[in-house]
């Protein structure tokens, strides 16, 4: 397998190093079955995230308190977010002009009739940060139909979600206020 940071050679050639963003251009002579691959979150993100959110949660659960409502549903702990969301990965091998086969990962739904076997496509590729792992598609245009494909995987506000941003956003806020009025008390 080919690193990410090097385009395919011929055997015995030396590995031309890919820059940030290149294009590619051959004929597809394998789709390989689509996968799922877990997003890496930092365990400091997480934290970071649920110490703010924190905040927002205690002053809600004693408004709560105080008015005598029930109190929220559990909420999303440690565990639960520090498992990233899966995303579907489907490898491409390309054959150029020269006949040299190179790998490309499709992060991200690929629809059944997007790509097929002898395709002609021209795709735009970065390469990933571990080096073992092919470079990533960014954008396929397939001239053979016409069609141009721009995959997208899954990100780690997806994963959150709107709700955990919004009540960690929250937390800053009610912790920069509450730090500016200590402030303001102390002088």
């Amino acid at each position: 397998m080919y690193g990410a940071d090097y385009l395919p050679v011929a055997p015995g050639a030396k590995p031309e190093r890919i820059p940030r963003r290149h294009m590619l251009y051959g004929r597809i002579t394998r789709v390989d079955e689509e996968y799922g691959r877990d997003v890496r979150v930092s365990p400091h993100m997480v934290a970071g995230v649920l110490g703010a959110t924190a905040i927002t949660r205690a002053i809600s659960r004693l408004i709560a308190t105080l008015v005598r409502a029930p109190s929220a549903a559990p909420a999303r702990g440690w565990k639960d977010l520090r498992n990233g969301p899966q995303f579907p990965v489907t490898q491409i091998w390309l054959t150029d002009a020269d006949g040299v086969v190179a790998p490309v990962e499709i992060h991200g739904h690929l629809s059944s009739g997007a790509l097929a076997r002898r395709d002609q496509v021209r795709v735009a590729v970065r390469r990933q940060r571990d080096p073992y792992r092919p470079p990533r598609a960014v954008a396929i245009e397939n001239l053979t139909t016409g069609r141009m494909l721009r995959p997208r995987g899954a990100t780690l506000w997806s994963h959150f979600g709107p709700a955990l941003i919004l009540q960690s956003l929250l937390g800053l806020v009610l912790l920069g206020l509450l730090v500016a009025a200590l402030l303001r008390t102390r002088h």
